[in-house]
Parts: structure tokens; C-alpha cells; sequence
């Protein structure tokens, strides 16, 4: 459920992703001018299979370890929802969609409801394509969980999972129901962090970051990725800040981010699961495409499978 580690830190996969990258790259290309120039047979054909192999790998850990920020973005991702991304100082990469819950075709979405307690975990993009959501997002923090290494993680797509928290979708409440209290409430046209009895959804985080418009302190020195959902402007916001991939985004402390929400206008805003849950999904297009990029068991833009998520799909006419 993405624990957040105390501080930022260079970890072993980060110097991996440094060095393996170039190395790799470097190896082929003597492989494959060995193949060419001095071996024959089946040690050419060795040779240059294994130069095959090596490149793939070479250029994601390349690409990914010495990318640099991108540049400031605003555009419209569909009727009634605005993508906004922004860097800030760190570097962070910020990812805003704001959605007009008043727009009577945009209608939200959420994680199905499960016999018993436990919900089986979902990628994002998975959730999105299922409910045919235009935008969506991963919210509440969940157990079991662990993410040991890229091949030993917990959960897997289908692994039974709960939330924390209240968890309703369509009026129906599941899940854990326990521990964080941080409470979104949605309905068709309105969102608050208060119950009022047209709610027909609800998700749950841990820390409320905004309310009234001021920005709540928050004890917690922690840089990692972060997700929000907050609301401002009249509309709801879906938020993503990535974080554990030096030199394009560190992430945030929540005092950071809730600063930063507060400025930009947010009311109230809540803390969902971050680290590497933080997932910010586009399925306005003709493809489903994560808008940030999330650090699933710290393999930049890999995506993990999640316990809740919450989005809008336009509502058939």
C-alpha cells in the first residue's frame, strides 16, 4: 500500500538504473561488433542474440534513470475535465485532472463491491477500461501488501485485498472499514468530505491536507510519490505527484503538497495511497494511458495492481 520511506534515498535499483542502463547498452554494442567482425558460426549467432537481448533493457533503464522534468502542460481532456501538469522544485512532477461534477454526463465510478470483505486487487487502467471511466485514479490504502523485489510483490491482479477505511460504491459498503478516516463522499453532481444522504460514494484516505482553503500542518518529513483527491473551483480534483526517480521526480513531503494544493485553490483535499500506488489514468483517447508515471516496486512507469479506485466515465446519452 505504499509505505513511504522516512526520507528520500538512493537504493540499490536507483544506481542500478544508473549505471546497468549505459553498461548494457555498451555490452551490446561490443557484442554485436564482435558478431560482426570476428566470431562465426553459432558464437556469432550467440553473440548477437545476446546483443538482442541486452538492448531493451538498456534503453528503459537509460531512458528512465536520465530523463529530465517535462515541461508545463494545461489542455482538455475531454468535456467538463482539465489536465494540468506542473514541476515543482525537487524536482516533482505534479498531475491535476479537474472534473465539473455539475455536467449531468459525467457521472462517477468505483471499485465493485465484493461478497464479504476482501476486493480483488486491479490495475488502475484495468479498473478505467472495466467501468468505462474516462478519467481514473487509486485511493484508499489497503492490506496485505508487500513489494519486495520486482518479481515478489503482494497483491497480483485478482489477489483478495481490503481497503481501509468507509468504502461505498452504488450505496453499498465494503472492504475493511477500519483504521484511516479521511472521507470522500460523491454523488452525481457533489462532493464532500462531510456524509449527506445523496452520497452514493464513498473512498477513504488517511490525511485531510486542505480544508476551508488553508493548507493543515501535516507531521510528516517523508518525499515520495503522493495521490489527493480534492475539490476547488467548483470541481473535483484527481491528484498525482511522482516521486522515487532521481532527476525527473523525487516527490513530496504532504505538508509540500498541501501547500501546493492550497494555492492552487483547493477547498479540501485528502490524502489517498501513494508511493508506488500513485496512479493517474487518461481513457479519454483512443488508448488507455497512465498520465504520470508510477514506480511499482521501483520500476519507473510500472503500474500496480490496487485495492480501490475511483473515477468519471461519461454517461451514455
Amino acid at each position: 500500500m505504499g509505505r513511504c520511506p522516512p526520507t528520500t534515498t538512493v537504493t540499490s535499483l536507483d544506481l542500478a538504473l544508473t549505471f546497468s542502463g549505459p553498461a548494457a547498452l555498451l555490452v551490446a554494442l561490443a557484442l554485436g561488433l564482435y558478431a560482426t567482425v570476428r566470431a562465426r558460426g553459432r558464437l556469432a549467432i550467440a553473440a548477437a542474440a545476446a546483443a538482442i537481448v541486452l538492448v531493451p533493457p538498456g534503453i528503459y533503464a537509460t531512458g528512465m534513470r536520465y530523463r529530465s522534468p517535462p515541461e508545463p502542460l494545461e489542455r482538455s481532456l475531454g468535456p467538463g475535465i482539465d489536465y494540468e501538469r506542473l514541476t515543482t522544485d525537487g524536482p516533482s512532477v505534479v498531475h491535476l485532472v479537474r472534473i465539473d461534477l455539475k455536467r449531468p454526463d459525467l457521472v462517477p465510478v468505483a471499485t465493485e463491491p465484493s461478497p464479504g470483505r476482501a476486493v480483488p486487487a486491479q490495475r488502475v487502467r484495468d479498473f478505467a477500461r472495466e467501468h468505462d471511466a474516462a478519467v481514473a485514479m487509486n485511493t484508499a490504502f489497503f492490506h496485505p501488501f508487500h513489494a519486495n523485489s520486482p518479481l515478489d510483490y503482494y497483491p497480483r491482479t485478482g489477489e483478495p485485498t481490503e481497503p481501509f477505511g468507509l468504502t461505498m460504491t452504488d450505496g453499498v459498503e465494503f472492504g475493511a472499514n477500519r483504521f484511516h478516516k479521511a472521507t470522500v463522499y460523491l454523488s452525481e453532481d457533489h462532493a464532500s468530505l462531510d456524509p449527506f444522504d445523496a452520497a452514493r460514494w464513498a473512498v477513504t484516505g488517511r490525511t485531510v491536507l486542505v480544508r476551508g482553503g488553508q493548507a493543515r500542518d501535516v507531521d510528516d518529513v517523508a518525499v515520495a510519490p503522493r495521490s489527493a483527491i480534492a475539490f476547488g473551483g467548483g470541481r473535483l480534483w484527481f491528484v498525482v505527484a511522482d516521486g522515487r526517480q532521481p532527476g525527473y521526480s523525487e516527490g513530496m513531503t504532504l505538508d509540500a503538497l498541501a501547500r501546493l494544493l492550497a494555492e492552487r485553490g483547493a477547498r479540501w483535499a485528502v490524502e489517498m495511497d501513494g508511493g508506488g500506488s500513485s496512479t493517474l489514468i487518461d481513457a479519454t483517447g483512443r488508448r488507455v494511458r497512465a498520465l504520470n508515471c508510477p514506480i511499482h516496486t521501483r520500476l519507473p512507469c510500472r503500474e500496480r495492481p490496487v485495492a480501490a479506485q475511483v473515477g468519471v466515465r461519461y454517461a451514455p446519452r
